[in-house]
């Protein structure tokens, strides 16, 4: 299922927005402002900071959580608050509460999120 996050209303700009991801793909769009998302999964938890537009796309599968920066700074954060910060086009992985290394987003993988998004992305 697609869904789409904004925060554009400077009426809800106080505290994070939290959503929890069991299975399947979510995709986490900003137009502007600092509102934080956090989408909680596979015992970490990504973050879209900063200000601004931003984008992160995230999909929980097999017991992996898997995130991908899209569009300004993200976060990951692992069991024992171990953060991990991200810029646009930097993907990582978690399993069992452990996140890996920052790595690019591969081709394929930004291609798909790019064609999710339908033209909301830089690119697409």
């Amino acid at each position: 299922p697609r869904f789409a996050a904004s925060g554009s209303n400077p009426v809800n700009q106080t505290g994070p927005t939290e959503l929890r991801l069991n299975q399947g793909k979510l995709l986490v769009l900003r137009a502007n402002g600092t509102r934080e998302y956090q989408v909680h999964g596979q015992g970490v938890s990504a973050s879209l900071s900063g200000a601004g537009r931003g984008a992160m796309g995230v999909e929980a599968s097999g017991g992996e959580l898997l995130m991908a920066c899209l569009m300004g700074a993200c976060r990951m954060t692992a069991g024992g608050g171990q953060d991990q910060l991200l810029q646009a086009g930097e993907s990582i992985s978690a399993v069992g509460g452990s996140h890996g290394a920052i790595t690019s987003i591969p081709a394929g993988v930004l291609a798909s999120w790019v064609e999710l998004c339908d033209g909301c992305l830089p690119g697409g």
